[in-house]
Formats: C-alpha cells, structure tokens, sequence
C-alpha cells in the first residue's frame, strides 16, 4: 500500500486564524514539554521512557487537545526512534563523518523567541466534506483551497503555519488506492506493461539523459532552472544588500516552488513514457558526497548546491517507481561518464565542452549525458549478458542506437 500525503491552502477569517494560533500554541507547549521530559532521560543518561511521559503530558493536556494528546506524544517519539536509529548507524560506523545525530528539537522560532505553531488531529477526530476540513474535538470548519487528488484511507492530519507565506496548510495523508493523474482518476501501484530496463543520469544542463535498452533516449533540458537559479541568486543578493531579510525568504520560497514544478512535472512526463514503452527497472546514478568534495569552482559549487537537489529528486523518482509498479535502483556514477560505450575502455581525458564526449579510438563524438546513462544501466553486468566485461560488449542492436542518436 503507498502512503501519500495531499497539501492542501486553507482559506481562513480572522476569527477563526485567531483560534488555530491559540490551538496551535498549546500543541506546540505540549510538544516542547514532553520533548524536554524525554531530553532530560536521554542526557542523564536513564533511559527513555515513552510510556510515563506520554501518560504526564496526556494528564495535563488532555482537557484542552483531548485525544489529539497522543498524537503529539507519538510523533515525539517517531523523531526519537528516528534519531536513536541514527546513533546505532554512527556507532557501526555506517554514517559518513559529516552526519551528525542530535535529538529532536523544540517547536520554537529562535529568532523571534515564540512557539511555532502546528496541529495533529488523529485520523478519526477530522472529517473532509465539500471543501471544508472540520475538526471534531474543536468544532472548527476550515474551508480549503486546492484539490485533493488521493483516494483511500485517510491518515493523522497535520496542520502548519507557513511564516514565510503567512498561510496556513493542512497536510492529509493517504493509503492511496487510487490517484488523479492527467485529470482522470487512476487505481495505482500500475503493472509494468514489459520487462525492459533504463539508465537515468542526473546533470545540470541536461538535467535527465536517459537510455533504455532498446536504444530509446530522451534528454530533459535543464537549462531553465539554470537561468531560473540565476536570476533569483541576483534578486536574493539585491534583498539581502538592503537587509530586508522578509523578501530575502520569500524569494528563497518562489524560486524553490518553481524549481520544483519543473522538476516534478518533467518527472512526471518522463515516466508516463517509460510506462508507455514497457520499462519495469530503472536505474538511477547517484554521486555520493558530491556536494562534500574540495576544491570545487564557485560557480560549480553554487550549482551543485542550488540546481542538484539529489536526494529531493532520487525520492521523486523512487515514489513514481512504485506508482508505476518500476523497481527501483541505484548506482554509484564512479567511471560513468568516462567509460566509452563504444568501445568499451575509460578515457580520463573523453569529456570535451559542451556536453561532449569523444571516444579516440572510435573517432566518434557522443552526447556526455547519454553515455552516462549507458553506462550507468550496464553498470556491473553485460548488456543482454554477453560476457562479463560489462559495456566493452554492447549488444550489436544497440550500437545503430550509439552510432545514431548518441553520436552527433
């Protein structure tokens, strides 16, 4: 079963913005008091003990957020369990050096020294109903903008404020059966229409080059973010050279939106296809620690940072994977972009400028995303199995496919 979450804008009047603050306020009290109950166990170093501080905070609270209590306090210990799972990794030495686990934090705004202000309802205490999200324990009708696209049991709902935005949004989530998908409704996970397998290599320019097996590519421009990246890293500066810190954030929040539509919608598109064509495995290069290694450019830096959201994006594409009923893989990019896939040898000096990549013994140029996608669906094993020298051995109906659409 999927688990998705909807986001919803809520549409709401003074009186009753008013009211979900003070609420708001008392939930994010009783987070921040059976946090501190369960920080005080964990550094005095007794142990933490969910069952008796979940029963304090319940006595206290329970008159106010009534059942809605629990909720709080499981969700506490979720992000506690979270962390403890962390501190095992750290310890086995399974966690890269960088990482650093830290107990879950305080509901607070540091900057402004006041509580933030969020709602968890328990899944039976919230009814949705033509447009209206009511909540049961409070007798509270909060009307809603936007469309719940999921279908299937419904989940602990989350309300947050949004300081930046100034909005508040309920998050509803799902055990998805069915989903709207190009505005018709569709029973998901899918069943791969066929067996075959691609390779997607993540880039900057070309922010996917993509290869299936049987010779089909695409490539998805990613120049727009690129300029898109610019133009508000120029707008940012301008704020920031003004102090006007406000503007500063709401800039970071537009750009970030934007640069996620466009990835998300490619996404979208790109599998509709993949689906279409019978892919049942897709295989995602990944450069780990990229954004760690030295001595790197600014301007490399700046768009490793801001335009290669690696993770945001590998999730993106393992949820569509299970949408579409895709097996999900990935793999270490080492070598991807300077194995030829022509004739199979490493060539450290391949990559040329603009996205080119020459093979010296074949005399032949090739788009550099491409190949990396070749490569990284034949990473660790032969093409069609013909021996175990991996892409040195591409099967000979692949190569029209290299020589035509690869080579320029």
């Amino acid at each position: 079963m999927l688990i998705r979450t909807c986001r919803v804008r809520l549409v709401v009047d003074k009186e009753t913005e008013q009211k979900l603050f003070e609420l708001g306020d008392i939930f994010a009290k009783c987070w921040n008091e059976v946090n501190y109950l369960r920080r005080q166990q964990f550094f005095n170093e007794v142990g933490v003990d969910f069952t008796t501080t979940e029963k304090l905070v319940y006595e206290k609270y329970k008159q106010f957020l009534k059942v809605n209590v629990q909720q709080v306090t499981r969700k506490n210990a979720e992000a506690w369990r979270s962390f403890f799972s962390l501190l095992k990794l750290k310890k086995k030495g399974e966690l890269p050096s960088f990482i650093v686990p830290r107990p879950p934090g305080y509901k607070k705004d540091r900057e402004k020294g006041k509580r933030l202000p969020f709602l968890v309802i328990r899944c039976d205490r919230y009814e949705i109903k033509d447009e209206y999200i009511y909540l049961k324990d409070f007798k509270l009708k909060l009307k809603y903008k936007g469309r719940i696209h999921l279908k299937g049991k419904q989940g602990r709902l989350e309300i947050h404020y949004d300081k930046v935005r100034k909005r508040w949004y309920a998050h509803i989530p799902f055990k998805v059966e069915e989903k709207i998908v190009r505005n018709e409704w569709r029973k998901i996970p899918l069943t791969p229409l066929g067996n075959k397998q691609v390779g997607i290599d993540l880039g900057v320019n070309n922010l996917f080059g993509v290869f299936v097996e049987d010779g089909t590519t695409f490539l998805v421009s990613g120049r727009p973010l690129k300029a898109e990246a610019f133009y508000w890293r120029k707008k940012i500066a301008e704020a920031q050279s003004k102090g006007d810190m406000n503007r500063v954030r709401n800039y970071y929040v537009i750009w970030r939106s934007r640069w996620e539509h466009y990835v998300r919608s490619n996404l979208r598109d790109l599998f509709e296809k993949l689906y279409k064509l019978g892919v049942s495995k897709v295989k995602v290069g990944y450069p780990k620690y990229i954004a760690k290694e030295p001595n790197k450019r600014a301007k490399v830096n700046f768009e490793i940072t801001n335009l290669w959201s690696y993770r945001k994006i590998h999730q993106w594409i393992k949820d569509l994977c299970e949408e579409y009923g895709m097996e999900y893989i990935p793999v270490e990019e080492q070598y991807t972009s300077k194995t030829c896939p022509l004739c199979g040898e490493i060539h450290n000096n391949g990559r040329k400028h603009r996205g080119l990549f020459v093979c010296s013994v074949k005399k032949k140029a090739m788009n550099a995303d491409l190949v990396g996608a070749f490569n990284i669906l034949y990473k660790g094993e032969s093409p069609k199995g013909d021996s175990p020298n991996g892409c040195k051995t591409a099967p000979l109906s692949l190569l029209p496919a290299l020589a035509g659409t690869l080579a320029l």
